[in-house]
């Protein structure tokens, strides 16, 4: 591999522009050439990394994890010594803003700055090897059957998905729970800190002030900032939250009449999709269902199928047709009746070389939105998840599923929007809070500097969940730190930073909305179909061709007009939903919001009186003494996630507290 100097660049400098004779011009086109080269010269590295890598995912054997480990540390040398290079160049002083990003995020060096000692131990990348390590004890883990527990081979996919659409035992749903925790969370915990350790290191090296900063540079713009950034999506969750609640005041009333008191909460392995108890809280049943899985399984199809009625999507849209190399190379289902270990998690694969894309491990949703966004980059991470999901928006109206016979025969009424706005709300709304505080957790938590957050991850994790979710921990369980529960999910080990999957939730309303006025839609926005729509697809084509090439609030801007992410769109898809959801909720005398009790004794206990004596609870509002008495600036909310109500005496809340 050629080693480049700024003097070695200066012939194509010249070549380029040869009537320029100031330094600083002679470098940025010194600098825009070393950018050329790069691209080409990254391709076979970038390559052989994402192919041993595939190999690794898709058959988790010691060799394919050893050349996956190889190749990564081939892959950090080469980023290395071109970052050195690109340190030569004083590239913030460069008029070009494209060139200028393009250098910001290249002399943003990320894991290939750990000094050798880290990245040679144990013979490998220590980083890729905690990593490595967590994925292969994942996909590799399984739990036994509640009905015959000498039977221990229950795999994540399909078997304990399967229970968790499918069970309506809530003894087996916990203890499949349970024990999904016990081989991967609590197994990973002392492997998760050391690497929560090292990502500390990897920030300060590339000069961030916290590994928070470092994941969310993707985000961050000259004109907005990572503290701006995280008030917008925190905004986002407030204007939401309302949603939320009055959706799972809902599901709790329909959950609480189906099991009585025996309610368990987690509705899939961490709860954070609710579509497997439609058939619970559906509430006109005597309306088609809209179960498009069901209707698969009738038509016998397979998940190629899927992709490819995905594929005919985009071509309607005026994008082309997806190569062979893709149909040979991808697998799409993990093989029945095969001893094949493998990471069975939908996703999309790029190896570098512009043509070899491939798939992995999809289901119905998947295959009907992501198997074309290939080639480049996103905007923001957030991006390259919207794409595919806003396609999903068309392709899962009525009319669409009746033309590709996924439905049929269906009535549209009043009864059957709530039906179907209320499957897709299991989906997506019940998606919300999880989105927003798994990467908090990791933001708030795991990263903190502050030895007592690192005494209780687990516990704090519970309170984010309780207080934003609404969804405890499960009853008569003996339960502590020993458990690490953030871990039990895939993209925390895999250091896949999850809050892209909040934004893309957002933003893919928000590229909707656009497109369906490109394509003059005149129906509600959760019936339009941008199908055929040539103009919104060269809208779509537009925003896919500039990538990560510039800001994303420009790409933003270039569909919808705005630069900054909107709630109003999601809101107006939802909005029959909502209004229903609010009158049902009264009519039930259901009151949206939740209690929380849990608690982790990082807190100072505050000394307050009442009438029945001194008193000490855990608290976060400010107190305001007037003579003996108490009495408190907020309401009883700001109390409970740190006291349970119990422990309150009777006048102390009478007074107003």
């Amino acid at each position: 591999m050629a080693n480049w100097t700024v003097m070695n660049l200066l012939l194509f400098a010249l070549v380029a522009i040869p009537l320029c004779t100031k330094i600083a011009c002679l470098e940025e086109a010194l600098a825009k050439n070393f950018l050329l080269k790069l691209e080409t010269e990254v391709r076979p590295v970038c390559h052989q990394r994402a192919l041993s890598e595939w190999n690794f995912h898709t058959n988790l054997t010691d060799s394919n994890r050893k050349k996956s480990l190889e190749s990564s540390i081939e892959y950090s040398k080469f980023w290395r010594r071109m970052w050195e290079e690109a340190s030569h160049f004083d590239w913030r002083s460069f008029k070009d803003p494209d060139t200028r990003r393009q250098f910001s995020m290249m002399t943003t060096l990320g894991v290939a700055i750990l000094p050798d000692d880290l990245l040679k131990r144990v013979g490998a990348d220590h980083y890729n090897m905690l990593k490595q390590n967590m994925e292969s004890e994942y996909g590799k883990a399984t739990v036994c059957d509640f009905y015959n527990q000498s039977k221990c081979d229950l795999a994540l996919e399909p078997d304990i998905t399967e229970i968790f659409l499918t069970s309506r035992n809530p003894a087996e749903l916990k203890f499949i729970w349970l024990q999904w925790r016990n081989v991967t969370g609590a197994a990973f915990k002392q492997n998760y800190t050391d690497f929560i350790s090292l990502m500390q290191t990897v920030a300060q090296m590339n000069n961030f002030s916290s590994p928070t900063e470092y994941e969310l540079r993707s985000y961050e713009t000259e004109e907005l900032t990572i503290r701006d950034f995280r008030e917008q999506i925190d905004s986002l969750w407030s204007t939401l939250s309302p949603f939320y609640k009055e959706l799972h005041a809902y599901v709790r009333f329909k959950l609480r009449n189906f099991y009585g008191d025996e309610v368990f909460q987690e509705r899939n392995m961490w709860a954070e999709t609710w579509e497997s108890i439609e058939d619970i809280v559906l509430p006109f049943t005597n309306k088609q269902s809209f179960n498009i899985t069901q209707r698969m399984q009738e038509l016998k199809m397979t998940p190629i199928d899927m992709a490819k009625l995905g594929e005919t999507f985009f071509v309607s849209l005026g994008l082309p047709k997806l190569n062979e190399l893709f149909w040979k190379n991808s697998i799409f289902e993990k093989p029945p009746d095969s001893d094949l270990k493998m990471i069975c998690h939908p996703s999309a694969w790029d190896l570098c070389d512009q043509q070899d894309f491939r798939d992995s491990c999809l289901d119905e949703n998947y295959n009907l939105n992501r198997s074309f966004v290939f080639g480049k980059d996103g905007a923001n991470p957030g991006f390259h998840e919207a794409i595919g999901d806003l396609i999903a928006l068309s392709v899962q109206t009525m009319t669409h599923m009746e033309s590709i016979g996924l439905i049929q025969h269906f009535e549209y009424d009043k009864e059957t929007e709530i039906n179907y706005l209320l499957r897709i709300a299991l989906t997506k709304i019940a998606f919300l809070p999880y989105g927003y505080i798994l990467d908090k957790w990791k933001w708030e938590v795991a990263y903190a500097k502050s030895p007592d957050m690192k005494k209780s991850l687990n516990c704090k994790w519970w309170e984010l969940r309780e207080e934003f979710q609404g969804v405890g921990k499960p009853h008569n369980i003996n339960y502590g730190e020993e458990f690490l529960d953030p871990a039990s999910k895939y993209h925390v080990i895999s250091n896949v930073p999850y809050v892209r999957y909040f934004i893309s939730m957002i933003l893919q309303f928000q590229l909707h909305e656009s497109l369906c006025k490109e394509a003059k839609n005149t129906k509600p926005l959760h019936l339009c179909d941008i199908y055929n729509s040539k103009r919104a697809g060269l809208k779509l084509k537009k925003l896919l061709s500039l990538g990560a090439s510039k800001p994303w609030p420009v790409v933003l801007a270039t569909v919808t007009d705005t630069q900054k992410l909107s709630s109003k769109s999601i809101l107006k898809y939802f909005e029959p939903l909502y209004k229903w959801l609010k009158e049902e909720n009264v009519r039930n005398n259901q009151t949206p919001g939740w209690r929380t009790t849990t608690t982790c004794n990082d807190r100072p206990l505050t000394k307050i009186k009442s009438s029945k004596g001194y008193f000490r609870a855990k608290i976060t509002c400010p107190l305001d003494y007037i003579g003996s008495g108490v009495k408190f600036n907020l309401n009883l909310r700001s109390v409970i996630p740190y006291c349970p109500i119990e422990a309150l005496p009777s006048t102390f809340v009478k007074e107003g507290c």
